[in-house]
Protein backbone atom coordinates (compact mmCIF):
# COMPACT_ATOMS: atom_id res chain seq x y z
CA UNK A 1 0.00 0.00 0.00
CA UNK A 2 1.82 3.42 -1.08
CA UNK A 3 0.40 6.92 -1.26
CA UNK A 4 -0.53 6.77 -4.84
CA UNK A 5 -2.80 3.79 -3.80
CA UNK A 6 -4.53 5.61 -1.54
CA UNK A 7 -5.26 8.58 -3.89
CA UNK A 8 -6.67 6.45 -6.19
CA UNK A 9 -9.11 4.80 -3.50
CA UNK A 10 -9.59 8.22 -1.95
CA UNK A 11 -11.00 9.82 -4.92
CA UNK A 12 -13.52 6.71 -5.79
CA UNK A 13 -14.75 8.22 -2.18
CA UNK A 14 -15.05 11.95 -2.21
CA UNK A 15 -18.56 12.96 -2.74
CA UNK A 16 -20.68 16.51 -1.80
CA UNK A 17 -21.77 15.68 2.00
CA UNK A 18 -17.84 15.62 2.72
CA UNK A 19 -16.95 18.89 1.17
CA UNK A 20 -15.89 21.58 3.54
CA UNK A 21 -19.24 23.95 3.95
CA UNK A 22 -17.23 27.01 3.15
CA UNK A 23 -17.00 25.42 -0.88
CA UNK A 24 -19.54 22.76 -1.19
CA UNK A 25 -21.98 24.76 -3.52
CA UNK A 26 -18.71 24.55 -5.61
CA UNK A 27 -17.83 20.98 -5.59
CA UNK A 28 -19.00 18.71 -8.89
CA UNK A 29 -17.72 15.27 -10.31
CA UNK A 30 -15.29 17.16 -12.36
CA UNK A 31 -13.78 18.48 -9.37
CA UNK A 32 -13.83 16.08 -6.14
CA UNK A 33 -11.02 17.34 -4.49
CA UNK A 34 -12.78 20.59 -3.67
CA UNK A 35 -12.84 20.71 0.27
CA UNK A 36 -11.38 17.36 1.03
CA UNK A 37 -7.76 18.92 2.20
CA UNK A 38 -8.45 18.56 5.82
CA UNK A 39 -10.03 14.72 5.82
CA UNK A 40 -7.38 13.51 3.61
CA UNK A 41 -4.24 15.25 5.04
CA UNK A 42 -5.33 13.53 8.00
CA UNK A 43 -5.81 9.86 6.65
CA UNK A 44 -2.50 10.06 4.74
CA UNK A 45 -0.95 11.24 8.55
CA UNK A 46 -3.04 7.96 9.71
CA UNK A 47 -0.99 6.07 7.39
CA UNK A 48 2.60 7.38 6.45
CA UNK A 49 2.87 9.70 9.80
CA UNK A 50 4.86 12.94 9.12
CA UNK A 51 3.45 16.33 10.10
CA UNK A 52 -0.12 17.85 8.85
CA UNK A 53 0.60 21.62 7.28
CA UNK A 54 -1.76 24.17 6.34
CA UNK A 55 -1.07 27.44 4.27
CA UNK A 56 -4.18 29.59 3.14
CA UNK A 57 -5.36 29.59 -0.46
CA UNK A 58 -7.67 32.37 -1.76
CA UNK A 59 -8.25 32.96 2.06
CA UNK A 60 -9.45 29.59 2.92
CA UNK A 61 -7.67 27.60 5.11
CA UNK A 62 -5.58 24.71 2.79
CA UNK A 63 -4.21 21.52 4.49
CA UNK A 64 -1.17 18.79 3.30
CA UNK A 65 0.90 16.71 4.57
CA UNK A 66 4.85 16.90 5.04
CA UNK A 67 6.89 13.41 5.20
CA UNK A 68 10.49 13.21 5.49
CA UNK A 69 11.12 16.97 4.32
CA UNK A 70 8.73 16.16 1.13
CA UNK A 71 5.55 17.90 0.53
CA UNK A 72 2.35 15.71 -0.21
CA UNK A 73 -0.73 17.67 -1.36
CA UNK A 74 -2.80 14.95 -2.67
CA UNK A 75 -5.73 17.61 -3.31
CA UNK A 76 -3.67 20.53 -4.78
CA UNK A 77 -5.69 19.50 -8.44
CA UNK A 78 -8.85 21.17 -6.82
CA UNK A 79 -6.94 24.44 -8.13
CA UNK A 80 -6.49 26.07 -10.91
CA UNK A 81 -2.89 27.17 -10.18
CA UNK A 82 0.39 26.16 -8.61
CA UNK A 83 0.29 26.81 -4.85
CA UNK A 84 3.16 28.59 -3.18
CA UNK A 85 3.97 26.51 0.31
CA UNK A 86 6.82 28.74 1.10
CA UNK A 87 4.35 29.80 4.37
CA UNK A 88 2.93 27.06 5.88
CA UNK A 89 2.69 26.45 9.12
CA UNK A 90 2.68 22.48 10.87
CA UNK A 91 -0.33 21.98 12.60
CA UNK A 92 -1.87 19.30 15.55
CA UNK A 93 -4.51 17.09 14.45
CA UNK A 94 -6.50 18.69 17.38
CA UNK A 95 -6.29 21.63 15.63
CA UNK A 96 -8.48 20.15 12.58
CA UNK A 97 -10.39 18.14 14.13
CA UNK A 98 -13.51 20.67 14.93
CA UNK A 99 -16.97 18.25 15.63
CA UNK A 100 -18.08 18.85 11.72
CA UNK A 101 -14.14 17.74 10.42
CA UNK A 102 -14.40 14.85 12.78
CA UNK A 103 -17.81 13.44 11.03
CA UNK A 104 -16.58 13.97 7.28
CA UNK A 105 -13.15 11.80 8.52
CA UNK A 106 -14.36 9.05 10.10
CA UNK A 107 -16.84 8.78 6.94
CA UNK A 108 -14.22 9.49 4.42
CA UNK A 109 -12.17 6.65 6.51
CA UNK A 110 -14.84 3.87 6.52
CA UNK A 111 -15.36 4.73 3.08
CA UNK A 112 -11.74 4.10 2.35
CA UNK A 113 -11.29 1.02 4.25
CA UNK A 114 -14.12 -0.87 2.68
CA UNK A 115 -12.41 0.08 -1.03
CA UNK A 116 -9.18 -0.64 -0.16
CA UNK A 117 -10.99 -4.37 0.67
CA UNK A 118 -12.66 -4.79 -1.43
CA UNK A 119 -9.07 -4.51 -3.79
CA UNK A 120 -7.92 -7.26 -1.49
CA UNK A 121 -10.84 -9.40 -2.42
CA UNK A 122 -10.37 -8.80 -6.02
CA UNK A 123 -6.66 -9.33 -5.86
CA UNK A 124 -6.27 -12.84 -3.70
CA UNK A 125 -10.18 -14.34 -4.00
CA UNK A 126 -10.38 -16.92 -7.08
CA UNK A 127 -12.81 -19.63 -7.95
CA UNK A 128 -12.39 -21.76 -4.94
CA UNK A 129 -11.09 -18.94 -2.41
CA UNK A 130 -14.37 -17.09 -1.62
CA UNK A 131 -15.57 -14.33 0.95
CA UNK A 132 -18.92 -15.54 2.57
CA UNK A 133 -21.05 -15.42 5.90
CA UNK A 134 -19.59 -17.75 8.62
CA UNK A 135 -23.11 -19.10 8.83
CA UNK A 136 -22.91 -20.35 5.46
CA UNK A 137 -20.68 -23.18 6.32
CA UNK A 138 -21.66 -26.55 7.42
CA UNK A 139 -20.55 -26.26 11.04
CA UNK A 140 -20.83 -30.06 11.34
CA UNK A 141 -18.27 -30.47 8.76
CA UNK A 142 -15.30 -32.57 9.60
CA UNK A 143 -13.25 -29.78 8.76
CA UNK A 144 -14.34 -28.39 12.34
CA UNK A 145 -13.42 -31.76 14.26
CA UNK A 146 -10.54 -30.55 14.99
CA UNK A 147 -10.91 -26.94 16.56
CA UNK A 148 -14.42 -28.41 18.39
CA UNK A 149 -11.18 -30.59 20.20
CA UNK A 150 -9.11 -28.25 20.87
CA UNK A 151 -11.59 -25.55 21.84
CA UNK A 152 -14.74 -26.39 24.49
CA UNK A 153 -16.16 -22.76 23.63
CA UNK A 154 -16.03 -23.08 19.42
CA UNK A 155 -19.69 -23.71 19.26
CA UNK A 156 -20.73 -20.40 21.45
CA UNK A 157 -17.84 -18.83 19.70
CA UNK A 158 -19.76 -19.79 16.10
CA UNK A 159 -22.63 -18.63 17.56
CA UNK A 160 -21.04 -14.59 18.23
CA UNK A 161 -19.57 -14.99 14.75
CA UNK A 162 -21.89 -16.31 12.53
CA UNK A 163 -22.98 -13.36 10.73
CA UNK A 164 -19.07 -11.97 10.24
CA UNK A 165 -17.48 -13.13 6.80
CA UNK A 166 -14.79 -15.45 6.65
CA UNK A 167 -12.50 -16.64 4.31
CA UNK A 168 -12.79 -19.82 3.05
CA UNK A 169 -11.23 -22.20 0.54
CA UNK A 170 -13.39 -25.21 -1.25
CA UNK A 171 -12.22 -27.92 -3.89
CA UNK A 172 -16.01 -30.05 -4.83
CA UNK A 173 -17.47 -28.50 -1.87
CA UNK A 174 -14.88 -29.95 0.66
CA UNK A 175 -13.97 -27.17 2.86
CA UNK A 176 -10.63 -27.28 2.88
CA UNK A 177 -9.44 -23.73 4.55
CA UNK A 178 -10.44 -20.98 6.73
CA UNK A 179 -9.46 -17.79 7.81
CA UNK A 180 -11.16 -16.03 10.57
CA UNK A 181 -9.54 -11.81 11.10
CA UNK A 182 -10.49 -9.65 13.89
CA UNK A 183 -9.49 -6.16 14.56
CA UNK A 184 -9.36 -5.44 18.40
CA UNK A 185 -9.67 -1.76 19.40
CA UNK A 186 -7.46 -1.38 22.75
CA UNK A 187 -10.33 0.40 24.58
CA UNK A 188 -12.67 -2.86 23.91
CA UNK A 189 -10.64 -5.96 25.08
CA UNK A 190 -9.38 -7.46 27.64
CA UNK A 191 -6.22 -9.27 28.14
CA UNK A 192 -5.55 -10.14 31.11
CA UNK A 193 -5.40 -13.66 30.81
CA UNK A 194 -2.23 -12.75 28.81
CA UNK A 195 0.64 -13.31 30.52
CA UNK A 196 3.03 -11.02 30.53
CA UNK A 197 0.11 -8.59 29.75
CA UNK A 198 -0.18 -7.21 26.06
CA UNK A 199 0.05 -3.44 25.54
CA UNK A 200 -3.47 -1.95 24.86
CA UNK A 201 -3.38 -0.63 21.69
CA UNK A 202 -5.12 -1.83 17.71
CA UNK A 203 -4.21 -5.58 16.93
CA UNK A 204 -5.23 -7.49 14.41
CA UNK A 205 -6.13 -11.21 16.04
CA UNK A 206 -5.69 -14.14 13.86
CA UNK A 207 -8.50 -15.81 15.34
CA UNK A 208 -8.84 -18.96 12.93
CA UNK A 209 -6.02 -19.98 10.20
CA UNK A 210 -6.66 -23.72 8.78
CA UNK A 211 -5.33 -25.05 6.07
CA UNK A 212 -5.89 -28.73 4.83
CA UNK A 213 -4.19 -28.85 1.27
CA UNK A 214 -1.06 -28.53 -0.18
CA UNK A 215 0.18 -27.30 -3.21
CA UNK A 216 -2.22 -24.55 -3.90
CA UNK A 217 -0.68 -21.87 -2.29
CA UNK A 218 -3.73 -21.34 -0.01
CA UNK A 219 -1.45 -20.27 3.00
CA UNK A 220 0.16 -17.67 0.97
CA UNK A 221 -2.86 -16.42 -0.13
CA UNK A 222 -4.26 -16.35 3.97
CA UNK A 223 -0.67 -14.58 5.06
CA UNK A 224 -0.88 -12.03 2.27
CA UNK A 225 -4.67 -11.01 3.18
CA UNK A 226 -3.55 -11.27 6.67
CA UNK A 227 -1.14 -8.65 5.68
CA UNK A 228 -3.01 -5.93 4.01
CA UNK A 229 -5.57 -6.31 6.82
CA UNK A 230 -3.16 -4.74 9.36
CA UNK A 231 -1.89 -2.38 6.31
CA UNK A 232 -5.31 -1.39 5.74
CA UNK A 233 -7.15 -0.89 9.90
CA UNK A 234 -3.22 0.28 10.71
CA UNK A 235 -2.86 -2.18 13.55
CA UNK A 236 -0.02 -2.01 15.69
CA UNK A 237 0.39 -5.43 15.96
CA UNK A 238 -0.93 -8.83 14.75
CA UNK A 239 -1.56 -12.28 16.73
CA UNK A 240 -2.38 -15.24 17.25
CA UNK A 241 -2.96 -18.31 20.05
CA UNK A 242 -2.10 -21.62 19.31
CA UNK A 243 -1.48 -25.12 21.35
CA UNK A 244 1.64 -27.17 20.21
CA UNK A 245 0.34 -30.08 21.08
CA UNK A 246 0.63 -32.21 17.19
CA UNK A 247 3.02 -32.07 14.46
CA UNK A 248 0.88 -29.60 12.84
CA UNK A 249 0.53 -26.97 14.68
CA UNK A 250 4.16 -27.31 15.96
CA UNK A 251 4.84 -26.64 11.52
CA UNK A 252 1.90 -24.09 11.56
CA UNK A 253 4.23 -22.09 14.24
CA UNK A 254 7.05 -22.38 12.24
CA UNK A 255 5.19 -21.08 9.04
CA UNK A 256 4.02 -17.56 10.76
CA UNK A 257 8.29 -17.67 12.41
CA UNK A 258 8.95 -17.32 9.05
CA UNK A 259 7.02 -14.01 8.62
CA UNK A 260 8.09 -12.40 11.44
CA UNK A 261 6.11 -13.66 14.38
CA UNK A 262 7.73 -14.29 17.77
CA UNK A 263 6.71 -16.06 20.52
CA UNK A 264 5.13 -13.19 23.27
CA UNK A 265 4.01 -15.28 25.99
CA UNK A 266 0.58 -17.49 27.13
CA UNK A 267 -3.15 -17.65 27.27
CA UNK A 268 -3.76 -20.30 29.36
CA UNK A 269 -2.41 -23.00 27.83
CA UNK A 270 -2.38 -21.61 24.74
CA UNK A 271 0.96 -19.76 23.30
CA UNK A 272 1.08 -16.41 21.93
CA UNK A 273 3.06 -15.03 18.69
CA UNK A 274 3.03 -11.46 17.72
CA UNK A 275 4.09 -9.19 14.99
CA UNK A 276 5.31 -5.62 15.44
CA UNK A 277 3.94 -3.85 12.57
Amino acid sequence: MNIANIQEKLLECYSKDLCYSKVKDKWSEENKSLGMCAITSLIINDYFDGDICKIYVDGNSHYFNLIENKIIDLTSNQYDFKIDYKNYQIVSREEILTPDTMVRYKTLKKRLIKALLKQVDEDYLCKNLVKIKFSSLDINDSFFDSLKMDYKEFISWYEKKKQEEVYCYKEENKILGLLVLKIEEPELEDYRDIKPPMKKNRKLKISTFKVDVKGKKVSERFMKIIFCYALIYNVDEIYFTVYDNDEKKINLIKYFEKFGFKYYGKKNKELVYIKIM
